[in-house]
């Protein structure tokens, strides 16, 4: 679900991935918090390259700005997980609350995620609260808009309370190679559509090839022409089902000069070509 059509920074969707549909996503980051709930299943969170289980009923908060993707457990059938995103910044028009009690924390370079076990009666509140969330965004009463906000800012505030008090809360030493990952996928998220080397990828970091791979696969599992392939294919699908352009028209724009190499990456990544994965999208 996208709440979309009112003035609320929030996005919620819900993920099922399978054997055959392995739904996982491309390391990245972002200025909103993120707050993943495992529904069925296990999901491991890696965030700044450290690994996290959680299992169904456990609670992930991601803090913003941090790498991180979600990787599934491939000996599991079925894995489910929903996804919560809201940038804190837009809710606070008192500024002296906001710095009083979220910027230390959204600020906190050490604070990069924690999890709440599925025991745990901080976790029951939150997903709660984001369950009331999702019934009033569907059944939209008199100023609904009004009552999500008043909801986000009360999960905010049970997010600083662990953050404060829970040893749930994971913080670490930010690694200066962080940053460096950063500039590198900023690099590869601006020059997509055009031609790019490894040389490239590295001097954007200002570091050596083999510096550049191994943090690569430090943060994000995948190599830099990997990783760069991978958000161009998924950048691809979205236009692909977004949009009427030819096929050709969108691997052009996505950095891909060969049609029959775009093709083959495009099956290999979503188990369909381009023609079928548009036409099932719009089937559906």
């Amino acid at each position: 679900m996208k709440i979309t059509d009112i003035e609320i920074p929030l996005y919620i969707e819900e993920n099922t991935c399978s054997t055959k549909n392995k739904n996982e996503e491309l390391a990245h980051w972002h200025n909103s918090i993120e707050i993943i709930k495992v529904i069925e299943g296990k999901f491991i969170c890696q965030v700044n390259g450290k690994n996290l289980e959680a299992q169904a009923g456990d609670v992930c908060v991601i803090n913003r700005r941090k790498i991180h993707r979600i990787l599934n457990d491939n000996s599991l059938k079925v894995c489910k997980k929903k996804t919560f995103i809201f940038n804190p910044d837009i809710l606070f028009k008192d500024e002296t609350m906001y710095k009083k009690y979220m910027l230390p924390m959204l600020s906190d370079n050490g604070f990069s995620h924690m999890r709440f076990s599925y025991k745990s009666s901080l976790s029951k509140e939150i997903l709660n609260l984001i369950n009331e969330i999702e019934d009033i965004y569907n059944s939209k009463p008199l100023g609904y808009e009004m009552e999500i906000t008043s909801i986000m800012i009360m999960i905010l505030r049970r997010l600083y309370i662990a953050y404060q008090t829970s040893n749930e809360t994971i913080k670490d030493r930010e690694n200066p190679n962080i940053q460096i990952q950063r500039k590198m996928s900023g690099f590869i998220y601006e020059n997509f559509g055009s031609k790019i080397s490894l040389d490239d990828i590295a001097n954007s970091g200002s570091v050596s090839k083999s510096t550049c791979m191994r943090i690569f696969k430090e943060y994000t599992g995948k190599s830099p022409i990997e990783f760069l392939n991978s958000y161009r294919l998924e950048r691809s699908a979205q236009m692909l089902e977004e949009t009427s352009a030819l096929i050709t028209e969108i691997s052009l724009e996505c950095g891909f000069f060969q049609q029959s190499y775009y093709n083959k990456l495009f099956l290999k990544e979503y188990g369909l070509t381009p023609k079928k994965y548009r036409k099932l999208f719009h089937s559906l």
